[in-house]
């Protein structure tokens, strides 16, 4: 099987391709939906869920809660199993009822029945090239459709798909401050987040507090095409605190500081915050800023 050479691809390109890929602003939820075709569900809420936090991350005017009515009223969206539990789109529905089926093969004889054609490709497979992890057998079928393409980001070897490559072409988003959920897409792969964006990231919420190096819940901080910080924040009775907040490499610079004051009014917003209060030993020149704006 011939197995073209990877697109080699530098970090800063790969990072400026997947904030537009995954922040680029959408106009409503169901916008949302479509590029991201599923939203991990997670029922800890310290400032809204996660699948709140990626809604907030991308939608304008989302406020916690507003998930649930092209969930439960319109019907547009449903809660099902797409990686982890996750709130799926209905369209997807046909194609998603081909994987529930399988999980419904309770013994490995109908597998062999029922699926015998795709058993000896897969055993021809094994024979010729050993044994493969599951996800090698499925991008070998996606590599044939040229549904996706290998790449190697400065010595990091992947693949993606030729949408994602086309962005490579297009320039920066306007630069904005984004509190990304723990749970978001743009995390799952952290060891290529590291990789790229330079950003170790570890979700402590199951460390014991006593090991914990940021936080309980923590958000990265997005701003422009880098990951700059990490905040920790809690939303009780209208008063939004801030508990935690750590610079990956000190001041991001000038620009920064005016795209984070529009960004915590906007989740002051989201998260209907009256007020804030900022834990003590927080950086001076954050605080102060968050001080500024408890009145908002």
């Amino acid at each position: 099987m011939f197995v073209p050479n990877p697109v080699k691809l530098s970090k800063p390109d790969v990072q400026r391709a997947l904030v537009r890929h995954h922040f680029a602003p959408r106009a409503t939820q169901m916008d949302a939906y479509d590029r991201l075709r599923s939203i991990q569900f997670d029922p800890i809420a310290p400032v809204g869920c996660n699948h709140d936090l990626v809604l907030q991350a991308r939608v304008p005017n989302y406020k916690i809660g507003d998930w649930q009515k092209p969930v439960y009223e319109d019907r547009l969206v449903y809660d099902g199993w797409d990686k982890q539990a996750s709130l799926v789109p209905m369209e997807g529905w046909p194609v998603r009822r081909v994987l529930h089926e399988r999980h419904k093969l309770r013994s490995f004889r109908r597998i062999f029945d029922d699926h015998a054609d795709a058993v000896e490709a897969i055993l021809n497979e094994l024979q010729e090239r050993g044994p493969l992890m599951p996800k090698e057998c499925k991008l070998q079928e996606y590599k044939a459709r040229s549904e996706i393409v290998p790449v190697e980001v400065e010595g990091m070897k992947a693949h993606a798909t030729p949408s994602f490559l086309s962005l490579l072409d297009q320039p920066s988003l306007e630069p904005r401050v984004v509190f990304v959920a723990p749970l978001d897409q743009l995390m799952w792969d952290r060891r290529m987040i590291a990789h790229v964006f330079g950003f170790d990231y570890v979700w402590e919420i199951y460390v014991p507090e006593v090991k914990r190096r940021w936080g309980y819940y923590v958000l990265p901080v997005l701003f422009g095409d880098s990951l700059v910080a990490r905040a920790e924040f809690n939303c009780r009775n209208g008063v939004l605190e801030l508990r935690e907040w750590h610079f990956e490499q000190g001041d991001p610079g000038s620009a920064f500081w005016p795209a984070l004051e529009r960004s915590v009014k906007e989740f002051m917003q989201y998260c209907s915050a009256t007020g804030i209060t900022v834990k003590d030993h927080i950086d001076p020149k954050v605080g102060h800023l968050f001080r500024s704006l408890r009145a908002v």
